[in-house]
């Protein structure tokens, strides 16, 4: 009896075991063993206003952010006046079969006449923010990077020599900023370099980038599209962005566009962007106020090294009110779940990977 009882409990055990070690892999988790190289491999980061797309660099890591309403133009009316006069001979033609003559027609007096204002403005990038990290990053092994559906978090972690580095990112449901925290497993072993520059399309949108006031761990950033209209419409809006860098050790030392750490351990990385914009009839808004109330509002919760958990699970808590009232099982390959994405989707035409259906129909 006492022989039975203890073959069930180790069979229980190398269940339980195995449950745990599948519910590690089997989350609506992306994950890849390379840093991207192009746009459409970063990770995607949201809250509904602000966005951010991390690259996951060793020696050079890129986040691109954005935010809800940076746009092109200012408030504009783009109804064509020549619209309800040609409408009657619109839906003449229509009704005649004459549907060439009806598109052209509306081409020409519905849709808006360019040579007076606007057909569409354009959504603009606030800019890149760029860490910088020694070169001997570039030898680092063990690479993982992955974007966490189920808690819209972003993580970048590698070893170099003896030493593992961490990053994780995510743009805050709770508190409005976007949130970086970088680590290092050795005491004083992390240091990089906080720097942000214009959009690659720089004839789009031009950043200024300076010291926030007297502070050597605080940067101000100033976007504003470089051009002074759009398709016949002033640029009107600005966003205005304050980085800010909390560390726990190790020193810190600002310039005019880049804030430099040497020997920390741990450090926090917010990110709070605000424009002039109001409403579609209103840009009036003071864009730095905005967003320097949001900034100090984190900042007010407590030393940010020491507060990052708990921020972080108010994020997630935030996050899954919405994300979790929906779930989908379509079953599992155990194999192709253990593989980075971008292979299990390369192989999905010839393997049945019935999770990664729905872990897309999560995205």
């Amino acid at each position: 009896m006492i022989r039975m009882m203890r073959r069930v409990m180790a069979a229980m055990m190398l269940v339980c075991t195995v449950t745990a070690a599948y519910a590690a892999t089997s989350k609506h988790l992306l994950w890849y063993d390379r840093p991207a190289e192009h746009w459409v491999e970063a990770l995607p980061l949201g809250n509904g206003r602000l966005g951010a797309m991390v690259y996951g660099g060793l020696t050079s890591d890129t986040l691109q952010l954005n935010e809800d309403t940076f746009w092109s133009g200012s408030p504009y009316n783009n109804v064509n006046a020549k619209a309800l006069a040609v409408l009657p001979e619109i839906r003449a033609a229509i009704c005649d079969g004459d549907y060439k003559k009806a598109q052209y027609l509306s081409m020409h007096n519905i849709t808006a006449d360019k040579s007076l204002t606007g057909h569409g403005m354009a959504y603009e990038s606030v800019g890149n923010m760029v860490l910088t990290f020694p070169a001997s990053h570039g030898a680092a092994r063990d690479y993982r990077r992955e974007l966490s559906l189920d808690d819209a978090v972003a993580h970048t972690s590698y070893t170099v020599g003896d030493v593992t580095y961490e990053r994780e990112a995510f743009t805050s449901f709770a508190d409005n900023v976007t949130l970086i925290r970088l680590r290092s497993s050795k005491k004083g072993a992390l240091s990089f370099s906080v720097s942000f520059a214009s959009p690659v399309k720089e004839g789009r949108v031009r950043c200024s980038v300076s010291r926030s006031g007297t502070d050597k761990n605080e940067l101000r950033v100033f976007s504003v599209p470089a051009k002074g209209d759009m398709e016949n419409v002033g640029n009107g809006l600005h966003c205005v962005s304050f980085i800010k860098v909390v560390t726990n050790d190790g020193k810190c030392a600002g310039q005019q566009g880049e804030i430099a750490v040497t020997e920390c351990s741990e450090a926090v990385i917010v990110v709070s962007s605000a424009t002039n914009f109001v409403n579609y009839r209103d840009i009036t808004a003071d864009a730095e106020t905005e967003a320097g109330m949001m900034l100090t509002k984190c900042l007010s919760k407590g030393n940010l090294i020491k507060e990052f958990s708990t921020l972080l699970s108010q994020h997630k808590a935030a996050y899954q009110k919405q994300f979790g009232r929906v779930t989908l099982d379509l079953g599992t390959n155990y194999e192709q779940e253990r593989k980075p994405t971008d292979r299990r989707i390369s192989e999905f035409a010839d393997t049945s990977d019935p999770q990664l259906v729905a872990t897309y129909f999560q995205f």
